[in-house]
This record gives C-alpha cells, sequence and structure tokens, in this order.
C-alpha cells in the first residue's frame, strides 16, 4: 500500500511525531522535511545509528536536524505523558518488541485522541525465522 504523505500532512499543523525503532532514522529525515511537523522524537536503540548515522542521513536526505530529538531507549516505557504525540510512525520496528500486545497498549496511551499511528515495512509472521 501506498502512503500519500503529503495528503496526510496537508490536514495537520504543528504536529509531534515518535519514529518508533528509526534505525539511522531515514523516515524520519523524511518526515522533517514537512513544514507541519513541529518536532520528531527519534527512538532508537542503537547509540551509533542516532549518534552518527542519523545526521549523515539527515543531511543526504535534505532533513531538517532541527526538529528531530535523538532519544537513545527502549519501546517501553515511553517517557512521555498520555497524548503527548499526534503522530507516530514503525518502519520495520514492531516485530523487534519483546510484548507486541503491551507496546500497542503503550502507543495508545502516548498518542493523542484522533491522532495517527502508522506502521510500515513491517513482516506478517515474526515469529518464523528464515
Amino acid at each position: 500500500m501506498y502512503l500519500n504523505w503529503d495528503k496526510i500532512m496537508r490536514f495537520n499543523t504543528n504536529l509531534k511525531a515518535l519514529d518508533l525503532g528509526a534505525g539511522t532514522g531515514w523516515l524520519s529525515a523524511f518526515l522533517s522535511q514537512y513544514n507541519n511537523i513541529a518536532n520528531i522524537d527519534v527512538l532508537d536503540s542503537d547509540e551509533k545509528n542516532l549518534n552518527l548515522m542519523l545526521p549523515e542521513v539527515v543531511r543526504i536526505m535534505g532533513g531538517n536536524m532541527s526538529k528531530i530529538n535523538p532519544i537513545l531507549g527502549l519501546f517501553q516505557p515511553l517517557l512521555v505523558g498520555d497524548g503527548h504525540y499526534d503522530l507516530i510512525v514503525a518502519s520495520s520496528a514492531l516485530h523487534h518488541a519483546d510484548n507486541l500486545f503491551s507496546l500497542m497498549r503503550e502507543l495508545r496511551r502516548v498518542l493523542r485522541k484522533g491522532g495517527k499511528l502508522y506502521i510500515l515495512n513491517e513482516t506478517p509472521y515474526p515469529f518464523i525465522r528464515y
């Protein structure tokens, strides 16, 4: 399925976003280019991804590093209040969760009412090893 980000972003302003399990931050770099995005918390458990790769990926992709807040940590607990985020994105990340059901409850907690959660590039059967 193709997401039309221009259409998604057109209806919202000053969005607070979370990129969960961001890896090198390519999705954050992309989203940071939108005027509607106020800031993006970029959460990953790999310090090298956040400190070395993320700034370079943002630069190469023409993103806006001033909107990006790198956070070294795990999926849970998310150290923000209830309803903190307008937008949560997770690309190729959720299969790393220790407990997917618990994580989904946590994401629902931190997502504001009417907020959006986009899960991208996820394997439908994470318990099957290749």
